[in-house]
């Protein structure tokens, strides 16, 4: 069947119209007009019956209402989406009913801050109890100038500040006291106290000692003291009641020491030639291997006597700590020491003086004698 077109009707509705009512006759048109033909339109409601009869069902709408957007209601839909929705102002809905709308700055501390702040320390004046410890840089302790950094116990006696090794149970040092001075020692590796200028190391009861009667020495061969002063000379104890098989010099010995006393001579040390020159001064005295040598030509063991010493050491590397500047010292960075492996020879020179002595005085015991038997057979 041939499709229908109106020829010269501008508008379409105004055909429409028209035709409803029988007064336009249909003519033959092609099918396959251009957009806008009856073609895309003939399955489309009567608009013009729409209009007169004014039922939306007609179009497919008949459960659309008459309202503004404005006024529209909420949908079931969009009350069901609401509905899941946390109401605005309640905050319980969202599970929050106890946060208190206050900002970050003003925040009161909650309980469970106060019982960890409650665990630290106030950074004056700080208390605290239990093990304390320390990691990580260096600890200072920092006082006035009219106040000590204190260490307190409740424990006059054997009261100790303990050094241990980093990270270890190796406890290497401790100063404390005895119930009346000062005391310092070691178990472990080297303790070592300090001084950058003088180390001064006083007791209230006059008196610096070891922990132990004869337990330590003072210095080492390859660690030695540079000088001594005193006002008196040093007290060495000589009690019989402490030595065994005491007797008297034999007369190889004798003759040996009187050999000792030929082997006194002048010198200056190495390092005092490097440091002053010809300004070094000259000391007295045998030299070790002289006597080693005097003692074994007369048969003797040297190192059978106690005025002969020889002492060696392993070689050892010391990492030292930088130090840092004040106002009477310049800063020095962190540097390493190595010692060599080495060794030396020593005289414990009151024992040789009394070896010596004793060579002399039976020498001038012996003098004597041939005089007095000389005097006796002159006239």
């Amino acid at each position: 069947m041939a499709d229908i077109f109106y020829p010269g009707m501008p508008d379409w509705l105004d055909a429409l119209n028209l035709l409803a009512k029988g007064q336009l006759q249909p003519i033959q048109a092609d099918w396959t007009a251009a957009p806008g033909s009856l073609r895309q339109i003939l399955n489309k409601p009567l608009l013009a019956a729409v209009a007169t009869s004014g039922n939306k069902g007609d179009v497919g709408l008949g459960a659309v209402d008459n309202t503004s957007d404005a006024n529209k209601p909420v949908s079931i839909k969009q009350q069901e989406a609401l509905d899941g929705k946390a109401r605005k102002g309640y905050k319980g809905d969202v599970g929050l009913s106890n946060v208190d709308n206050t900002s970050d700055a003003n925040k009161p501390v909650s309980l469970e801050q106060q019982s960890a702040i409650s665990l630290k320390a106030n950074a004056a004046n700080p208390n605290t109890t239990g093990t304390w410890s320390h990691s990580g840089g260096a600890l200072s302790l920092n006082s006035n100038a009219s106040i000590w950094a204190v260490f307190k116990s409740n424990l006059v006696a054997t009261s100790y500040m303990a050094f241990i090794k980093g990270g270890g149970e190796l406890q290497i040092g401790y100063v404390g006291s005895d119930g009346g001075a000062l005391i310092a020692g070691g178990t472990g590796e080297n303790f070592v106290v300090r001084g950058t200028s003088h180390l001064v190391l006083a007791s209230d009861g006059g008196v610096v000692r070891p922990s132990f009667d004869t337990s330590h020495n003072l210095g080492l061969s390859n660690y030695r003291w540079g000088n001594s002063y005193f006002s008196v000379a040093p007290t060495i104890t000589s009690d019989a009641r402490e030595k065994d098989a005491f007797r008297s010099l034999g007369s190889v010995e004798i003759a040996a020491a009187t050999d000792l006393a030929r082997a006194i001579g002048v010198y200056r040390w190495k390092t005092a030639i490097a440091l002053k020159g010809n300004g070094a001064r000259e000391h007295i005295g045998p030299t070790v291997q002289d006597v080693i040598q005097i003692m074994e030509s007369h048969g003797l063991d040297p190192f059978n006597y106690g005025f002969i010493c020889h002492d060696s050491w392993e070689g050892e590397v010391i990492e030292h700590a930088a130090i840092e500047a004040t106002d009477d010292r310049e800063m020095r960075a962190a540097w390493t020491e190595t010692i060599p492996a080495g060794d030396r020879y020593a005289f414990r020179y009151d024992e040789l003086n009394q070896f010596i002595a004793a060579g002399l005085a039976a020498r001038q015991t012996d003098i004597e004698a041939r005089l007095a038997a000389l005097e006796s057979v002159v006239p």
